[in-house]
């Protein structure tokens, strides 16, 4: 947008003079509008867009124009008949000069105006306002108009009006209510509907009921109900007392018939329930049959009695013959049968439960009755023979005994299971109530091996057939030995060698051993009592000895006899008599240390070999010469033939000079003792160092000795070394030693290591 000092153009080309800023702003605003959007025409006053798009006359002066814009029309819609409804209706001068109302007037039934006080100025681009008010009188459509009386030019301006009256009505269905009758103590229900006949919208603000007895529900209030719609309440009557009762609904709503009355009418009445009889014994019944017995219902009121429910509680007890709901009439009577069957012995107590419209409702008759029945209990209920050793038998009782109170009748007992049987029975068997029975059980096993069965009795019981486990076990003894042969090897003559064998019982019987017997020269058997039993799963040892009275190979077996099925049983033997040889040597037969540093010390080994045929025992190793040790062989050591030992030999010589000894070792070997000669030198060897003095102002010198070359060294000394030599006593001949030297100054830094001076000891 920019300024225009002394005119504005508008889209269509025309162009007036402005006379001032404020209208020149206005009018170029207003051309601006209409060029970039005609919604903003509004805006500009009402500018009608002819005016301002249309021709191309230019006017000198600024005409003025008087134009005076209303809505064309105003609609009220519904209103209630009695109401008003009021709407603003506003009126804009759209011209550039100011228009003077002098007259509004409104047309048509219920139409009005007010608010604007006449005359009335409206300058150029203002506005005015005035209340339109449409209040109808009766239903239906209406419509007028309002005529604007002014000085525009357009004037004088017409406003369509319209509306429409509405008003509700209530109708009510049924106009009124009849219960009939209705027992005391009970209620009735009706509903009635409320619709609104009219064209606007019904409002019932009360509902009310008179009358004992009758009572209202069902609307929330104040309910509000469109037009042509309907809603529902129930009305409650619950009688309380015989007789007749009326009453009155009254319905207040915003219809003009309000408000609406509806008629209540209802009459009380009550029935009477007689039991006969109030009890029912039905006495002894056996447990499968069945008693029946009958109850008469009679109505001693003056109502009909309507029986709702008829239910018997108690174990076995029923009831029939009465189709439910059934209604009798006063003074009436109807018969239903009551059954008891009970499904097991013993007292039973029930009851039936009549449930009616009477007042004593529900009426309750007692019921008692007896079930009996024989009964059957077996004593015990499972039998276990344990182990029967095969061939044998074992037996054991059962018991059977009438439990109930009715005779029992034993009808069959049979035995299930390889080697069961059953006996002592004679059937069919009578048993009196609360008598007892016996019959025996046998269990008489072929093979070895679990074996379970079972006894079943047939009775005339309920619990028929009762049935009784059975288990056993089929046992036999089992002879297991270990080992199965024995191999005594070499035997000194005039000594002996004994061996064990486990003799394990792998049967599922008692094993008795009756006899063990050895054969062969210079074999024997013992540590068996005979006979000797082992139970199934255990064991028992005894001894096999081979004492050789001559060299040479000896053959033999140990025989074993019981009642194991592998009986006898046989377990070789061999073994070798032989003559003793004790032979033991050293290899090397003496030891030579050279020569070993006073205060150091050196180890030698030697092989000591048992080179006979027995087993030597070493009683004692001995040393002599000073500085000589020994370990590797003690006193009480075994050295068995073919093996041999070590023996180490330590020399630590405690002076300077030859040392020679002997190392003696006691044994059982012929030609002991078994002696060693052992030598070697103690020498004192040891490397005198000097280096020269730190031309730096040190605290002391530090010797390192390494042996590799190039170190890693360790140090020597404890503590510093004030003096520039130093002798190492520590070597040991044959060695090859690397020194260092290091000095360190008064702050304790360590130099670097001095050169390395390499020291071979002879």
């Amino acid at each position: 947008m920019k300024r225009n000092p002394g005119r504005a153009r508008v889209a269509g080309g025309a162009e007036w003079n402005v006379p001032s800023r404020r209208m020149r702003w206005a009018v170029y605003g207003c051309a601006l509008a209409v060029a970039m959007a005609l919604p903003w025409l509004a805006g500009c006053g009402g500018l009608p867009l002819q005016a301002a798009t249309t021709g191309s006359s230019k006017y000198k002066g600024g005409k003025p124009t008087k134009t005076l814009t209303a809505p064309a029309a105003v609609a009220f819609g519904n209103v209630n008949v009695g109401g008003s409804s009021q709407k603003t209706l506003t009126i804009t001068n759209s011209g550039t000069a100011g228009v003077n109302v002098s007259q509004v007037a409104a047309t048509g039934a219920g139409f009005s105006v007010s608010g604007l006080q006449m005359p009335a100025n409206i300058a150029a681009g203002a506005s005015a306002t005035m209340t339109v008010t449409f209040a109808p009188t009766a239903t239906g459509s209406a419509s007028g108009s309002l005529t604007i009386a002014s000085s525009a030019s357009n004037s004088p301006a017409t406003v369509v009006l319209t509306g429409t009256g509405v008003e509700p009505g209530l109708s009510v269905s049924p106009t009124s209510l009849a219960f009939g009758n209705v027992n005391v103590g009970s209620s009735g229900n009706q509903t009635l509907t409320l619709t609104n006949s009219g064209t606007a919208a019904l409002t019932v603000s009360a509902v009310t009921a008179t009358g004992t007895g009758y009572s209202v529900s069902g609307l929330s209030l104040p309910a509000n109900i469109a037009a042509g719609a309907s809603a529902s309440l129930t009305v409650n009557f619950a009688a309380t007392v015989t007789g007749s009762a009326s009453g009155t609904l009254t319905i207040t709503s915003s219809a003009s018939n309000s408000p609406a009355s509806v008629a209540l009418s209802a009459t009380g009445v009550e029935p009477g329930l007689s039991v006969s009889p109030t009890g029912l014994a039905f006495g002894n019944v056996n447990v499968g049959g069945s008693g029946q017995q009958a109850l008469t219902l009679t109505n001693s009121g003056s109502a009909a009695l309507t029986v709702s429910a008829v239910t018997a509680t108690g174990t076995g007890y029923s009831v029939s013959g009465l189709s439910l709901p059934t209604t009798i009439a006063a003074g009436a009577s109807a018969r239903l049968t009551v059954a008891f069957a009970p499904t097991a012995a013993g007292s039973a107590s029930g009851s039936v439960t009549i449930t009616s419209n009477a007042a004593n409702s529900p009426a309750t008759v007692a019921l008692t009755g007896t079930g009996v029945q024989p009964g059957l209990s077996v004593s015990p209920t499972s039998l276990a023979f344990g182990n029967v050793n095969v061939g044998s038998s074992g037996q054991q009782a059962l018991t059977l005994t009438n439990s109930g109170s009715a005779a029992l009748t034993v009808s069959a007992v049979t035995a299930t299971g390889t080697g069961y049987t059953v006996s002592g029975l004679s059937l069919p068997a009578n048993i009196a109530a609360g008598a007892s029975a016996s019959l025996t059980v046998t269990f008489a096993p072929t093979a070895a091996g679990s074996v379970s069965g079972s006894v079943t009795i047939t009775s005339n019981a309920p619990n028929s057939p009762a049935t009784v486990a059975l288990t056993g076990t089929g046992v036999t003894p089992g002879l297991s030995v270990s080992p199965t042969s024995l191999a005594f090897g070499n035997v000194n003559v005039g000594s002996n060698g004994q061996q064990p064998i486990l003799l394990t019982n792998s049967g599922s019987a008692a094993l008795t051993v009756s006899a063990v017997t050895a054969t062969g020269t210079g074999y024997s058997v013992s540590g068996l009592s005979l006979p000797a039993t082992i139970a199934a799963g255990a064991s028992a040892s005894l001894t096999v000895t081979f004492a050789p009275t001559a060299a040479g190979s000896a053959s033999g077996a140990v025989t074993i006899t019981s009642n194991a099925p592998n009986s006898p049983a046989t377990i070789t033997l061999t073994g070798t008599g032989v003559t003793s040889t004790y032979t033991l040597t050293a290899t090397p037969s003496s030891l030579s240390f050279g020569s070993i540093n006073v205060g150091a010390q050196s180890a030698l080994t030697v092989s000591v070999a048992n080179t006979g045929n027995t087993a030597i025992t070493i009683s004692s190793v001995g040393t002599s010469g000073a500085g000589y040790t020994t370990s590797g062989i003690t006193a009480n050591q075994t050295i068995a033939a073919g093996a041999s030992a070590t023996l180490t030999v330590t020399f630590a010589p405690t002076a300077t000079g030859s040392a020679s000894g002997t190392v003696t070792i006691a044994s059982n070997a012929t030609g002991s003792p078994l002696s060693i000669p052992v030598s070697g030198t103690g020498v004192q060897l040891d490397v005198a160092l000097n280096w020269a003095a730190s031309t730096s102002t040190v605290t002391g010198y530090n010797v390192y000795r390494g042996s590799v070359s190039g170190g890693p060294y360790a140090k020597l000394n404890s503590a510093l070394l004030g003096a520039t030599a130093y002798t190492d006593p520590s070597v040991v001949a044959g060695d090859t030693y690397y020194y260092v030297v290091t000095a360190v100054d008064s702050s304790g830094v360590e130099s670097d290591y001095s050169n390395q001076v390499t020291v071979n000891v002879p």
